[in-house]
C-alpha cells in the first residue's frame, strides 16, 4: 500500500496526546457519522476537525493525500485506522478536505 509512509509515521504517544486536547473541548459528536460506526477516538477528532456534517461528508470522499482512497475504506483493521489516524493529526489541510 502506497500509504505505508503514514503508518511508519504514526506515533501512539501523539494522537493520545491530541485526544486530550480534543476531550478538554467539549465537542459534541457522534459514533456513526455517515451511515458508519466509527471507533470513538476517530470520531471525536473528525467532528473537532471538521464538524460532525463535514466529517460524515469526508469520510466517502475521494481524498488526493489518501491517493484518492476514501477514508472510511480505512477503518478494517488497525494498520488502517493509524493511517487514519496519522492523516487526522499531521495532513489535513482546507484544501484537501474540500472546504
Amino acid at each position: 500500500m502506497e500509504l505505508d509512509v503514514f503508518l511508519k509515521s504514526f506515533n501512539e504517544s501523539d494522537w493520545k496526546s491530541y485526544l486530550k486536547v480534543c476531550r478538554k473541548m467539549n465537542i459534541d459528536y457522534k459514533t456513526e457519522l455517515g451511515g458508519i460506526i466509527l471507533p470513538e477516538d476517530i470520531a471525536l477528532v473528525l467532528c473537532y476537525r471538521f464538524g460532525e456534517r463535514q466529517a460524515a461528508k469526508w469520510l466517502h470522499t475521494q481524498v488526493p493525500i489518501l491517493k484518492n482512497v476514501q477514508p472510511k475504506e480505512l477503518l478494517g483493521n488497525e494498520q488502517e485506522k493509524n493511517i487514519l489516524k496519522e492523516i487526522l493529526l499531521t495532513q489535513l489541510s482546507q484544501h484537501e478536505i474540500g472546504r
